[in-house]
């Protein structure tokens, strides 16, 4: 297993920028369906648990939400360790658009 530690500045109030989490975390079986299946969150605080499976292979993580910065933890399989680099490029260009201050979800 390869270990992906990302971290993603932002300048939203913690609420707003877990709602904005969750709600992508949500949003990602319908919006990649027939690709991620069985995803859960939970939450506690500012902390959460997240996993889901992307073609067949089992994803998990840590979310934290801090005053100003968003880290993300994971684990992935090892046949999408081949593909970290992107993976970790997509997340911190994702993350980054969506914790934008003037964006609204």
């Amino acid at each position: 297993m390869s270990h992906i530690d990302i971290k993603v500045p932002h300048t939203l109030p913690r609420e707003e920028a877990m709602q904005r989490i969750k709600t992508l975390l949500t949003s990602l079986q319908g919006q990649y369906a027939g690709m991620i299946k069985n995803v859960f969150q939970q939450w506690d605080s500012n902390e959460g648990r997240f996993s889901f499976s992307v073609k067949g292979f089992s994803v998990s993580g840590k979310i934290y939400i801090g005053v100003d910065t968003v880290r993300l933890g994971s684990k992935l399989p090892f046949l999408l360790s081949f593909y970290k680099e992107k993976i970790t490029e997509q997340i911190m260009k994702q993350g980054t658009e969506l914790l934008k201050n003037n964006v609204t979800v």
